[in-house]
């Protein structure tokens, strides 16, 4: 019963990260993995929000590259959640940057 209830919330939280309401009759059905892969990036996009100079260098360099994150990005098809995720961490991660010098030559 407990597994079933927690289920329910994590589909209501993909709901609401696509823009559904979280109730939605259409909501969308993914595997654990495909949403505990976009929870981590929620969670790490978070982490480099505060323009953490740390948590970015480390994000950039050992947890997912820019490149890595633009083959997902183009290999996710029309999967909205998945991509909002890697857009969401790119934005915060590059573009929004505390570094600098992150983009000069």
């Amino acid at each position: 019963m407990m597994e079933d209830q927690d289920k329910t919330y994590k589909m209501k939280e993909l709901n609401k990260t696509a823009g559904k309401s979280p109730d939605s009759e259409t909501a969308t059905h993914l595997s654990i993995e495909v949403f505990n892969v976009i929870m981590c990036l929620k969670l790490m996009s978070l982490c480099c929000e505060g323009k953490s100079d740390l948590a970015e260098i480390k994000c950039q360099n050992e947890i997912m590259n820019l490149n890595t994150c633009l083959t997902l990005l183009k290999k996710s098809g029309k999967f909205w959640p998945f991509k909002c995720a890697i857009v969401r961490y790119v934005s915060h991660l590059y573009l929004d940057s505390g570094d600098t010098k992150l983009f000069s030559s």
